[in-house]
């Protein structure tokens, strides 16, 4: 299989201005080859929407531009997230912030930067790494440790941190939260300039199953029948851990967004302001807000967004607050394409402002199609692979007896696992406080059929 080149989308790559900035990467880094034509094309568009700031009429700073980064798998946006990282290193600016859902997923992180070629600290807020409070004392003790003490700023580098990490609490009182020790750090850069906040997989549309718990208290006495299910299945065949990893993964897949699998930035409902007070919706996450609120606080910060399905119906895009299409309510003197990002959801999908992409008309998605070209002007960046001349061939696998008895009790498990969906939903709807349309039921079986079908999909 050969690739010969990247696909951009006709319409997205319509009306995109030209390029003049030019990352500040090491000259040895580019020859090498370790980072690709199209990726050093990310860091200089990266690069020189974040250059933009915006301002109010009394000439000051609002917020700085972000940028999005919307590629398919295989263009390799690890690579491209350490690399703009890596530019604004090198310009000083020694202080930036990786998000992304799994602490294991720090490896891959750290093997972006060794693959391109680049040494920057890394260090995992939460786990082994980083704990409350002073992050600038703790990283330069770190730094000792690991013979990584930086010139350019000892207490400087990259903090790697997860969605679920962003809102825990520290300290005995708990009043203080962990993005405001990351806010701390990046505010007090020697060079007086923040880094980069990266908010990979940003995009996904994650669903949790401790929300059907919150919606129908009742499905927690329900919930036995899948571990009873589970353990009596797991019992007594001869991989268990495939059983294991069926079960959890039934729980967490979602639709594809890249090898990065899911984000944790979830549900984000951007809070309101009237008369000086910020209203937070019932529906918003305390991870979504920890999101918007790391962007609201740090204005100056050169924030990166990665996501390859953020622009697949309106809800997606409530985290990318930096694009500058709606206010975050604080700021009301700037002038906006839309006042919040209510109205602009209510705008692209109808009256009713769905957040699905099923329920979504052709006329929303056209709408969103127009967004994404408008975006794709100077903010975001999309491309997936082209394969050229790629060959394919069907290969018999011979399976052994003990694999195909794996298979096939796998598949007695999910029918099982059908058979008891269905008799929850029904019990779900006598529960119902909507006894007519079952709105919050249809809610809940959208979440569990997403989950179950995925799952077996992986199957």
């Amino acid at each position: 299989m050969i690739v010969n080149f990247f696909l951009n989308d006709s319409l997205l790559a319509s009306g995109r201005k030209p390029t003049t900035y030019v990352p500040m990467l090491p000259l040895p880094i580019l020859q090498s080859g370790n980072l690709s034509a199209a990726q050093y094309e990310s860091v200089a568009r990266a690069g020189q929407a974040m250059e933009k700031v915006v301002s109010n009429a009394k000439g000051q700073l609002v917020y700085r531009k972000g940028f999005i980064i919307g590629d398919g798998t295989g263009i390799g946006k690890g690579r491209q997230i350490a690399a703009i990282i890596s530019d604004n290193w090198f310009q000083g600016r020694t202080r930036s912030v990786w998000v992304s859902c799994s602490r294991s997923l720090v490896l891959d992180a750290q093997r972006d930067f060794d693959d391109i070629g680049i040494v920057v600290p890394l260090f995992e807020l939460g786990g082994k790494g980083l704990k409350g409070g002073s992050l600038e004392k703790q990283i330069r003790t770190l730094s000792k440790s690991r013979g990584l003490v930086s010139d350019r700023d000892s207490g400087g580098g990259v903090v790697f941190a997860t969605y679920s990490s962003l809102f825990r609490p520290v300290g005995k009182k708990g009043n203080r939260l962990k993005y405001h020790d990351l806010v701390d750090w990046l505010n007090d850069c020697p060079s007086g300039e923040q880094g980069v906040i990266a908010f990979d997989e940003v995009g996904t549309f994650i669903l949790n199953f401790m929300y059907l718990f919150i919606l129908f208290p009742f499905i927690a006495d329900l919930t036995h029948f899948i571990f009873i299910l589970f353990s009596n299945g797991g019992s007594h065949i001869s991989h268990p851990p495939f059983f294991i990893s069926l079960f959890s993964h039934g729980y967490t897949y979602t639709s594809f967004i890249s090898v990065k699998q899911v984000h944790k930035a979830k549900n984000l409902v951007p809070p309101k302001h009237t008369g000086g007070s910020r209203e937070i919706s019932k529906f918003c996450s305390k991870t979504g807000l920890a999101v918007h609120d790391l962007q609201v606080l740090l204005p100056q910060c050169r924030v990166l967004y990665c996501s390859a399905t953020g622009m697949s119906r309106p809800n997606a895009v409530a985290p990318f607050l930096r694009i500058g299409w709606w206010s975050d309510g604080s700021k009301s003197e700037v002038s906006t394409p839309f006042p919040t990002f209510q109205e602009f959801a209510n705008q692209i999908s109808g009256a009713k402002g769905s957040a699905s992409t099923s329920d979504m008309s052709s006329a929303a998605m056209g709408r969103m199609e127009m967004a994404a070209r408008e975006l794709a002007k100077e903010t975001m960046l999309s491309r997936t692979l082209a394969l050229e001349d790629a060959a394919f061939a069907v290969i018999a696998v011979n399976v052994d007896a003990a694999h195909q008895l794996m298979y096939d009790r796998a598949c007695v498990f999910f029918s099982k696992l059908i058979n008891f969906f269905s008799a929850t939903f029904a019990t779900m709807k006598k529960y119902d406080s909507d006894r007519v349309d079952h709105t919050r039921t249809k809610k809940a079986m959208r979440v569990l059929n997403m989950q179950m079908w995925g799952a077996h999909q992986k199957l």
